[in-house]
């Protein structure tokens, strides 16, 4: 908590905190856009769930952009699993401290055979 406080200004610089709320990274940080996309896991089949934990009121990675954009495109591809939580009333820092728990029961989960929530079907309205 003492290296990513609550306000992303203060983990970023102005310019590049805009360019993140705005979409314009790529055009304003090229270099930087260009080793992010070497870093992306793509959008491929996974043999392995995956699980988000995204807050309401989240002001680093804003929910309409995770759930609009990423996991839609991730949950379109046959056979992925993704286990998708929103934490109502919360911002990033909070969900942060919260979502801990439900991290450890998602992995104890996985690691006894339990079956995981897949959240793909409702993403792509098929539900």
């Amino acid at each position: 908590f003492r290296f990513y406080p609550k306000d992303p200004t203060r983990v970023y610089t102005q310019q590049f905190y805009e360019a993140v709320r705005d979409r314009t990274v790529e055009q304003q940080f090229p270099q930087l856009a260009a080793l992010m996309d070497l870093n992306t896991p793509g959008y491929t089949a996974r043999d392995v769930p995956v699980m988000v934990l995204q807050a309401e009121f989240d002001e680093t990675i804003p929910p309409a952009y995770m759930t609009g954009e990423i996991l839609r495109r991730f949950c379109e591809i046959e056979g992925n699993l993704v286990s998708y939580r929103e934490y109502l009333s919360r911002d990033h820092f909070q969900t942060r401290q919260e979502a801990y728990i439900d991290s450890v029961n998602w992995m104890v989960g996985i690691a006894t055979g339990q079956d995981i929530e897949n959240n793909c079907p409702a993403m792509l309205g098929s539900e």
